[in-house]
């Protein structure tokens, strides 16, 4: 065969790609172009293939604040179409109670996250809760729900004090002359990566003074999964093409962290079976759930002023069967979710509350004060969780934190059933099986509506007096319905005993380098400063 031919060849197969890829485009996009406009419903349509958030997608805008961005532009309206990635038509639901409607009421018609990987693309991510499915989600979280009530929480925050009094202990080390001035995401990413490994993986670790430890590199690997625009497109292969990102082996764990996290979990159990080790954390907890020892805690009975303002109501009654056959992947999969959500979420939580007390030192003077009135009613013994969950102002504090700088600031549900919305005009639309809903919280956080002067820092927005006047369905930093996070009393006491012992030892102020108001960093990920988090610490007299 001549070169001429062989040319040709090549030619022909190229032009059959690009009909291929045009043909694939019109399939994804042009066919759903008219969708909204064919129904009479309001949408923002975005830009092809990037859908409505494609500011996100190319860097110049945050995830959250892209969000907000069209929640903004149909205030009158209670839902309107979006595009989603490839073209995909969903909907963005403004109205509280359509939101609870749909995340409570009718969860049955909305039971999974439209952002799901399959098990077959990624064995561990896909094998957590929160990428789980329909009856096999229902059944795992049926059995996680005794791992996280307020009883476990107070025999685990042994761990977490212990973490935190040592954290911030170790931090006078690195003053200069009393203080210190940096990036104070980098110290609170160590604190929550020292917390995680005690109390989920029983490991102690110190990582202000081991910089480059093994679990905290993997810690930053799990927590940029999500990072960047190539990680975009292949997580959205994923769900939108399995088959294809299988056949280019996609994953969005590294086989090398992968089986980091199965190498920790297995050793760590198999040393306390074979040396009779019980220790009071989510691996022990787990063991005990796949053997069936540990109960629903039917007389785990809190009182609801006790428990954080923020913190999930636990709605998973009957929803499904206790998981009976456990493979390892299973448990390890749990674990490494609880990793992967402690490491970012809670290290980025706690930097925004430290941010805000430096830059309005009354709110930092009031809470110290009520710090020092915990310390004399400890009167000498340790803190303890309903010592803090008793501090009411730190409660507001974290409360209102979450409100302006909430980690959990979009929800999603996929529709597993037909399910009709209807418009204050007495129009009707029906929400397809497949389609997806998003609930932008960061946007209902920010309306002015629900919440006066929204981009004020105002913890008595969350006091006695005042948190009754919220709108239920306006504020969920951590998620609506059984889909909520499981895991918001754990993050929470974290949140809040590293705060405790931080204000307690150390003064927290503005540097050269602070930006405020903080402007949020762009691109997908979660959120944070667009300039990081520099603060000065000084240690108290």
């Amino acid at each position: 065969m001549g070169p001429l031919t062989l040319m040709s060849i090549f030619q022909i197969i190229g032009w059959l790609s690009v009909i291929g890829v045009v043909f694939f485009l019109y399939a994804c996009v042009y066919k759903n172009w008219s969708y909204f406009s064919d129904h009479n419903i309001t949408y923002d349509r975005g830009i092809p293939l990037l859908g409505s958030m494609w500011d996100s997608l190319t860097g110049s805008r945050s995830f959250v604040d892209s969000a907000k961005r069209i929640y903004d532009k149909y205030p009158n309206e209670k839902f309107f179409g979006m595009y989603d990635n490839f073209g995909q038509p969903g909907y963005v639901i403004r109205d509280p109670e359509l939101i609870k409607q749909i995340a409570i009421k009718d969860f049955d018609s909305f039971r999974n996250h439209s952002f799901s990987i399959p098990e077959h693309c990624d064995s561990l991510f896909g094998r957590s809760l929160f990428s789980m499915t329909d009856q096999r989600w229902k059944d795992m979280r049926t059995t996680l729900s005794p791992v996280f009530t307020g009883s476990k929480m107070r025999v685990m925050f042994s761990l977490i004090g212990e973490v935190s009094q040592r954290f911030c202990t170790f931090l006078k080390y690195e003053l200069v002359d009393g203080s210190l001035e940096c990036d104070v995401k980098d110290l609170f990413s160590r604190f929550s990566n020292d917390a995680i490994a005690s109390a989920a993986f029983g490991m102690e670790i110190n990582s202000l003074k081991d910089r480059s430890n093994h679990f905290f590199k993997t810690g930053e690997s799990l927590s940029s999964m999500f990072d960047g625009f190539s990680s975009i497109v292949k997580i959205v292969t994923m769900i939108a093409a399995p088959k294809l990102a299988n056949i280019l082996g996609m994953k969005l764990i590294t086989e090398k962290d992968a089986q980091y996290c199965r190498d920790i979990v297995k050793s760590n159990m198999e040393h306390r079976e074979k040396n009779n080790i019980v220790r009071n954390d989510v691996i022990q907890l787990l063991m005990d759930v796949r053997k069936g020892l540990l109960t629903d805690n039917t007389d785990d009975v809190e009182e609801s002023g006790d428990i954080g303002f923020a913190t999930v109501k636990d709605q998973t009654e009957q929803l499904g069967n206790k998981i009976q056959k456990w493979e390892e992947d299973d448990l390890v999969a749990q674990c490494m979710l609880f990793f992967l959500g402690g490491f970012a979420t809670v290290s980025l939580t706690i930097s925004f509350i430290a941010h805000a007390l430096a830059v309005y030192p009354q709110v930092q003077e009031q809470l110290l004060d009520e710090i020092k009135r915990t310390e004399e009613k400890l009167d000498g013994k340790a803190l303890n969780y309903d010592a803090l969950q008793n501090m009411k102002y730190l409660d507001m504090i974290v409360s209102e934190t979450m409100r302006m700088w909430s980690q959990g600031g979009i929800s999603e549900r996929k529709a597993n059933k037909p399910f009709d919305l209807h418009d204050d005009k007495g129009s009707k639309i029906t929400v397809e099986v497949g389609q997806a809903v998003l609930f932008p919280m960061h946007g209902l956080h920010r309306d002015a509506k629900w919440f006066p002067e929204p981009d004020k820092f105002d913890p008595e927005r969350f006091s006695d007096e005042n948190k009754g006047n919220i709108v239920s369905g306006t504020y969920a930093p951590f998620g609506l319905g059984p889909r909520a996070c499981i895991a918001s009393r754990f993050a929470l006491m974290e949140c809040k005993a590293c705060i405790y012992h931080l204000v307690k030892l150390y003064r927290l102020e503005p540097s050269s380098k602070t930006q405020h108001p903080i402007k949020l960093k762009a691109g997908v990920g979660n959120t944070e400063a667009e300039k990081g988090f520099w603060l000065r610490i000084s240690l108290r007299q």
